[in-house]
């Protein structure tokens, strides 16, 4: 299987500040997402099946794009020197999507094997009509409260809270052979499956000198589902680590990221049989170094 993929964002901002207490924020975001994926299967039954199949070979390919647009609006206020309260709100990014997807199967059959004939078969190749739909998808509402305090010049402090409603999510003007059913049947499962989340940061900074500095966080993302087991599991945490070096004109910056997440799969499910659930657990480590000249 081979995928590729990116989501890319055009960020235009503006911004203003009233004798430094009161300062504004206006961002307009224009979203891209691009993915395209070709997969291959194959498989073969033991030697002189009584099915007569040699091989099969299962092909699929899928391909998504679309652009959005989103506002964020943010907002934050110093009453004194030390604390900075702030307050962001991103609207939905509504995007305009085409999703289109083929598959086809090869199959091959023996009717002989006989070595003084030679082997004989037939071949089957079967082929789905290519299916192509656009649609608009509205992403959720965001809102964020936040608060800091600088202590001595030296350290900061930040704990930053966001909630979203999942269920806010829709998908509209979805044009196929499917009578709007479609449509219908994904914004019931959103409705159904989906419930808002509260998500937490926090994080702290000191300054040793003018030169050097280091940081260190963490981060909890709730589970967006309903369901008891599946809210349990489907939450991410990460920790957080950093430091950087200020050369006046010149910047470097090192950080590590440690994020892990737990959930719950079954394989397959049908009326009352299911498979037995099997529990995953997620590990992701990342560095980053930035260099970086200001003008």
């Amino acid at each position: 299987m081979k995928e590729d993929g990116n989501q890319g964002e055009y960020a235009f901002s503006f911004g203003t500040n009233y004798k430094d207490k009161l300062y504004l924020g206006l961002t307009i975001g224009i979203q891209s997402i691009w993915y395209k994926m070709h997969s291959e299967y194959t498989e073969a039954p033991p030697e002189n099946s009584p099915s007569g199949l040699d091989y099969y070979t299962y092909y699929e390919y899928k391909k998504m794009n679309g652009v959005g647009t989103n506002l964020k609006f943010g907002v934050i206020y110093r009453p004194i020197p030390e604390i900075r309260l702030g307050a962001a709100i991103h609207t939905p990014t509504w995007y305009n999507m085409n999703y289109s997807m083929a598959t086809s199967m090869y199959s091959s059959f023996y009717t002989s094997q006989d070595p003084s004939n030679g082997r004989e078969g037939f071949d089957f190749d079967f082929y789905s009509p290519d299916y192509s739909v656009d649609f608009n998808m509205r992403t959720p509402w965001r809102a964020m409260l936040s608060v800091a305090t600088v202590l001595n010049q030296k350290a900061i402090v930040s704990v930053d809270y966001e909630y979203v409603n999942y269920q806010n999510a829709n998908i509209s003007e979805i044009e196929d052979d499917y009578d709007g059913s479609m449509e219908q049947a994904t914004n019931q499962d959103i409705e159904d499956y989906l419930r808002a989340t509260h998500n937490f940061r926090v994080g702290a900074e000191y300054r040793f000198n003018s030169l050097f500095s280091l940081r260190a966080g963490y981060a909890f993302w709730d589970s967006p589902y309903h369901n008891e087991t599946h809210k349990n599991y489907n939450r991410i945490q990460a920790f957080t680590a950093g430091a950087g070096l200020n050369f006046g004109m010149f910047y470097c910056d090192a950080a590590f990221i440690h994020k892990f997440s737990e959930n719950e799969t079954v394989f397959y499910s049908y009326y009352d049989i299911q498979s037995e659930p099997l529990k995953n657990k997620y590990l992701s480590n990342e560095a980053r170094i930035t260099l970086g000249i200001r003008f």
